[in-house]
């Protein structure tokens, strides 16, 4: 063991928060209490915080986690009866309680998934020795993720889909027997935990230069069989709009969503950044909308008569698929609607390309029927359209220059006039013009607050003169 891993074991263990009441609190676990896995992986790696600390100990891990939450008045919570592990929250330190398994530190680093995440620290060894079985601390110094065993990986389906977000996260190779392994075993994954494998996948899509590991992960067979909607993409000739077979425009829109997202300043001025800045989770659903927006193609695709082929509503059958995927992943409502939403209206920007320099003020209508749906959303729309556009051969400049007119339009006009204080009020129908609530009550504020949106009515006379208009046309003045 090189003496430099001696030292760092040693920073490492002064670093933990609360080391010396975790220690004082050991009780009979003194010989067989461990720091471990991607906490102890982590200090190796530079500009990596630590948050989570794990720890793997001999006795009780309810006990002692007890212990330590009332000793530094955190919150305590039971993770899993069955394979004992226990949760401790201070702050946003999380720590982390889980029984030793196999008998020993050597046993149960033997049993975990990737060498780079087998390595411990013994808290109460003076030595400070990193305990390395499977030549994890190697790995990291090479830059690779490497399974322990294949029996580990077969285990629990789940590790297969971790060595790429792990590769993702980290910006290490997958070493090549790892590799032929997972593509090996990929049908296993869909035996894994829903909950978990989409916890896994989103962590993988939130990585924020993940495009080549997730090729990697299509390449191996692991995504397409999480994802089998997208096998029949592979090799589907699209028309003349296209280039590229529909699988691989959609792993070119992938790219591009991901450039946009990373730099959004770089195409598409505003309020963007401060939008995903806000939502950071949103990143990984706009990036599987992308991976589903064509999904509906294959079962809509007709042969023209002109020769050509066509994909006529593909995009609500895509959403229909993609709602279908979610739902197997057990994601939430607003997961569901969110991506779903996207991916029905990823060719909305084609209304829009048709007319818009020539006829804005016939768009404006649909523009705010659109943002009435989409709300604050548009933003994430905006980037699939120019995604989408971005992974064919020509006609990005013009969806940029579009998609920079709808947000000024959103930023500048529709959202001031939004929230301004409405003109007319459902009193003032009562009271101003001697109306009886009713059904009518809605179709006058409903066509008031379309023309304040459209710029048309901009004061409480021109609301009222409309008004008056609406019920001379019913008869009713």
């Amino acid at each position: 063991m090189p003496i430099r891993y001696y030292l760092y074991a040693a920073v490492i263990k002064e670093k933990i928060p609360y080391i010396d009441i975790l220690m004082e609190h050991a009780g009979s676990c003194r010989e067989g209490f461990f720091l471990v896995g991607g906490t102890v992986r982590d200090f190796f790696i530079l500009n990596r915080r630590i948050r989570d600390y794990d720890f793997v100990l001999s006795g009780s891990p309810f006990f002692n986690a007890k212990r330590f939450a009332d000793a530094i008045n955190g919150a305590y919570v039971v993770l899993h009866e069955r394979f004992p592990t226990a949760r401790v929250v201070k702050g946003d330190c999380i720590f982390d309680f889980t029984s030793l398994r196999g008998g020993g530190i050597e046993s149960d680093l033997g049993s975990r998934d990737f060498t780079v995440n087998a390595l411990a620290i013994s808290l109460f060894d003076n030595g400070h020795e990193v305990i390395d079985v499977t030549g994890g601390l190697d790995d990291i110094n090479n830059r690779i993720i490497r399974m322990v065993s294949r029996d580990n990986l077969a285990e629990d389906p789940v590790r297969l889909l971790r060595a790429f977000r792990l590769a993702a996260e980290l910006g290490f190779a997958i070493q090549r027997d790892t590799l032929h392994t997972i593509s090996a075993l990929r049908g296993l994954i869909s035996g894994a935990a829903a909950e978990r494998v989409w916890a896994e996948l989103k962590m993988l899509l939130q990585v924020s230069q993940s495009t080549e590991i997730v090729k990697s992960a299509f390449e191996t067979g692991l995504l397409l069989a999480l994802l089998p909607e997208l096998e029949p993409l592979r090799g589907l000739k699209q028309n003349r709009f296209h280039h590229l077979d529909v699988f691989d425009h959609t792993m070119a829109a992938y790219e591009a969503a991901e450039a946009i997202i990373n730099n959004p300043c770089l195409l598409i001025p505003g309020n963007l950044k401060a939008w995903l800045d806000r939502y950071p989770h949103k990143s990984a659903l706009i990036k599987l909308s992308i991976l589903l927006h064509d999904a509906g193609k294959y079962p809509t695709r007709r042969l023209s008569k002109d020769g050509d082929f066509s994909f006529h509503r593909h995009e609500h059958e895509g959403a229909g698929i993609a709602a279908g995927i979610l739902s197997r992943f057990k994601a939430s409502a607003k997961e569901t609607e969110f991506v779903t939403m996207l991916v029905k209206n990823h060719m909305r920007i084609l209304a829009f390309k048709r007319a818009w320099r020539d006829a804005f003020a016939l768009m404006k209508k649909p523009l705010i029927r659109l943002l009435n749906a989409v709300g604050e959303d548009i933003y994430a729309l905006v980037i699939v359209w120019a995604a989408d556009s971005g992974a064919k051969p020509e006609g990005q400049e013009q969806t940029i220059d579009i998609c920079r007119d709808i947000l000024d339009f959103y930023e500048c006009q529709y959202m001031p006039r939004k929230t301004a204080p409405r003109f007319i009020t459902g009193r003032d129908l009562i009271e101003t013009f001697g109306l009886i609530p009713s059904p009518l009550f809605s179709e006058i504020l409903g066509a008031i607050k379309l023309k304040t949106l459209e710029g048309l009515i901009d004061s409480k006379d021109k609301a009222a003169s409309l008004v008056e208009e609406f019920l001379h046309a019913r008869g009713t003045r």
